[in-house]
């Protein structure tokens, strides 16, 4: 019964989803609805997933569907490599940053971490109770300017709070203001009940800023994996966009209007962008960047020697785990890790997952050499 149950809402999805791809396309739908059946049965999509993407499309070409991967297929593929044991090391993102510090890999300057029911630790190792005064005192004397509170456990952007200091002022991103008394309440509130980061804010390079035209932060997902010899690569790599006025730069299904870019993992130079198209189904390809105009391919990433060896030594010292999507900010000093994903998402905008899904199957999924690491405690 459970299985059928399921099969009746995969097909009630699926016809859902093909006929707002017929309303979005004026195609004819019933050879699509049959066919999209089948490729959530046997590829694991979910039918919002395949929407999105426009594999629901009457001119969508089925000899391509080798080059997506379901998230549910990616998962298991991670969970073949990935010990889920060791998950919460990344996606805590207090233990990932103080483990970044003690292995000398470049992250954000760490100012507090802050647990509301405990209190929390500040810049250089002093500990503050769960005392608002206090708190108060250190958002009023200690802090920079600008600075980015985020939540403990968090994923894509929810969450994520960009501040910036005007006297006793605090201003977020969507403009809203608070006192030091809001930003403790701000901090004490469900938003952050997992525990809260209080930490550096980035500044992209300049080469980024003139080709997007935003002083927000635009990162590289980098996708590495380390073999059983224990030698990492650089699978695939792509450049995250801010749409204007929008301060992350998380992707999701592009409903928010972000875009991204496939990146030449050799030359560090970006393709076309992919974003959502304007009816809600299925990608299209951008040349130029919206805002200033410039084309994508003119354009090298800075630091792009840097950034490959810095991916590729972080995925060593986060051995066992062994597929990673690091998102990665390239800085005036440097590339610094932002976020690393233990169960990070397909890239299918790219159309490249066959290269992807290869690497992690081919595997004998034995254990990796483990590369030399330093104590990972704080």
């Amino acid at each position: 019964m459970r299985t059928t149950l399921r099969d009746l809402k995969l097909m009630c999805d699926t016809a859902r989803y093909c006929r707002r791809a017929k309303e979005a396309n004026g195609r004819r739908g019933a050879a699509v609805f049959r066919n999209a059946v089948q490729m959530c049965r046997e590829r694991r999509f979910e039918p919002s997933e395949a929407y999105y993407l426009g594999l629901f499309d009457g001119d969508f070409d089925p000899s391509t569907l080798d080059r997506y991967v379901s998230r549910r297929e990616l998962t298991k593929l991670q969970e073949r490599v990935n010990p889920p044991s060791w998950a919460d090391l990344l996606k805590n993102k207090g233990m990932f940053y103080r483990f970044c510090m003690a292995n000398d890999i470049p992250a954000p300057r760490l100012y507090a971490l802050f647990f509301r029911e405990n209190g929390g630790l500040v810049t250089g190792g002093r500990w503050l109770g769960a005392n608002g005064e206090a708190w108060r005192q250190f958002l009023d004397e200690e802090l920079p300017e600008t600075f980015v509170l985020k939540p403990a456990r968090g994923s894509n952007g929810d969450g994520v709070f960009i501040i910036e200091r005007r006297g006793a002022a605090f201003r977020d991103a969507a403009g809203c203001e608070y006192d030091a008394g809001g930003m403790w309440r701000l901090m004490s509130s469900d938003v952050f009940a997992t525990g809260l980061i209080v930490q550096e804010r980035l500044q992209n390079h300049e080469a980024l800023i003139r080709l997007t035209g935003s002083e927000f932060l635009q990162t590289v997902r980098a996708c590495t994996f380390v073999d059983t010899t224990g030698r990492a690569r650089l699978l695939h790599a792509h450049l995250k966009l801010t749409a204007r006025g929008v301060a992350v730069d998380n992707f999701g299904v592009g409903a928010g209007g972000n875009l991204q870019c496939c990146i030449n993992l050799d030359s560090g130079v970006p393709d076309a962008a992919v974003r959502l198209r304007s009816c809600g189904n299925g990608l299209e390809l951008v040349d130029r960047h919206p805002e200033t105009d410039l084309a994508f391919n003119a354009f090298v990433l800075p630091q792009w020697p840097q950034f490959r060896e810095m991916v590729n030594r972080a995925a060593q010292r986060f051995l066992p785990v062994r597929a990673i999507g690091w998102d990665v900010a390239i800085t005036p000093a440097g590339p610094m890790v932002v976020e690393g994903n233990i169960w990070w998402g397909p890239n299918n905008p790219h159309r490249n997952m066959d290269k992807v899904r290869e690497a992690l199957a081919s595997d004998d999924a034995g254990p990796a050499a483990a590369a030399p690491q330093k104590d990972p405690g704080a």
